[in-house]
This record gives C-alpha cells, sequence and structure tokens, in this order.
C-alpha cells in the first residue's frame, strides 16, 4: 500500500480482533446453548450496528464544525466560479 501500512500496529490490532471475537463468540454460544434462543444474535448485531452508526454522524459532526471553525473549504464551490 505505497509503503504507509503500519505492520506493528495492524499486527496488533489483528491479534486483539481474533482475540476478542473468539472470546465472544465462546460466551455468545455458551449463553445460546444454555437459554435455547437464537435471537440474541439479532440483537447484539443490530446494537452493534446502530452504535456504529450513531457515533459515525457523531464523529462526522464534529470534524466538520472543526473544519468550519479552523477556515477549511468544505469542497463547495460557487456555480459561476
Amino acid at each position: 500500500m505505497l509503503g504507509r501500512v503500519l505492520w506493528g500496529y495492524g499486527g496488533l490490532l489483528f491479534g486483539v480482533a481474533i482475540a476478542s471475537s473468539w472470546v465472544g463468540q465462546h460466551f455468545i454460544v455458551g449463553y445460546i446453548r444454555k437459554t435455547g434462543k437464537n435471537s440474541y444474535i439479532a440483537f447484539i448485531l443490530a446494537f452493534i450496528i446502530i452504535l456504529a452508526t450513531i457515533l459515525l454522524c457523531i464523529l462526522g459532526i464534529i470534524q466538520t464544525i472543526e473544519d468550519l471553525n479552523s477556515g477549511k473549504q468544505l469542497g463547495f464551490t460557487p456555480l459561476c466560479g
């Protein structure tokens, strides 16, 4: 990727993602076996998607406000310019 990949950082995040997904799957599968309700998977996924959407909107608003305050051009140009 044009020399921009931070392999140490990427490797660390890869390891954290693998470990956390294994732990999460282990606990969720155990809980589903105990209760017998598969709907928890759908609820967990829906919660994560909703949370990610809200946080991305908040981040976009914060970055836009910071760009406006610093005087950056937001990409809008006059039609006759």
